[in-house]
């Protein structure tokens, strides 16, 4: 048998060999939060909604988190922008979306403004107007109180999505990454008042 042979079948069997697609890792910052999410068995309960009963594993947990935290990353580049340091307002009824939610804002870098749907809609507004949110969230059930919110015209314009309702869906592998600076998130929660405007002292 000839070189050119031997070559030619060797070369055949290697354009046989089926391509894996590329896939990018998910990645989630490697702070005390997503350390201690990760080091639970994935099959093991996270979160169980009563009302609903509705419950929710550690796996699905982390998988919607990631998806939500790049969706969160996608909006803010549309906006010539990133999250990091930055506020996210979000209105969502206590549920699991309330959790992935908050999670990803976290995951972000960002400064978790949770807002109550209690709270009038102007006192919403000066929430917003006062904390310079660069986003509003809200869940299904209170994208309307959102809408009427920004009707009222606010100071600057935050970039405005609608979640949609999660399932809980486990995703790919999830690897933890180093910040390459001090992380600038947080949380930022406004105490209601009965003679004066709400307050804002932030936590870390």
């Amino acid at each position: 048998m000839s070189l050119l042979s031997i070559l030619s079948r060797s070369r055949a069997r290697i354009l046989r060999v089926p391509r894996t697609p590329f896939r990018l890792l998910s990645t989630l910052p490697n702070t005390h939060i997503f350390r201690a999410l990760q080091s639970h068995d994935p099959d093991s309960l996270a979160v169980v909604h009563s009302m609903s009963e509705r419950s929710f594993t550690y796996g699905s947990l982390i998988g919607d988190v990631v998806r939500a935290k790049d969706d969160l990353a996608r909006k803010a580049a549309k906006g010539q922008g990133t999250l990091a340091g930055e506020r996210v307002a979000f209105l969502a009824e206590n549920s699991y979306d309330y959790v992935v939610t908050m999670l990803a804002i976290f995951a972000s870098d960002a400064i978790a403004l949770p807002l109550s749907p209690a709270f009038p809609t102007g006192e919403l507004k000066y929430i917003l107007d006062n904390s310079q949110a660069k986003m509003l969230l809200a869940t299904e059930k209170y994208s309307d109180k959102a809408m009427e919110i920004l009707r009222q015209g606010l100071e600057h314009d935050p970039i405005f999505n609608v979640r949609n309702k999660l399932e809980g869906t486990r995703g790919e592998p999830v690897t933890l990454t180093d910040l390459d600076k001090p992380s600038t998130g947080g949380m930022m929660l406004y105490t209601s008042g009965t003679t004066n405007r709400p307050a804002s002292p932030s936590t870390e």
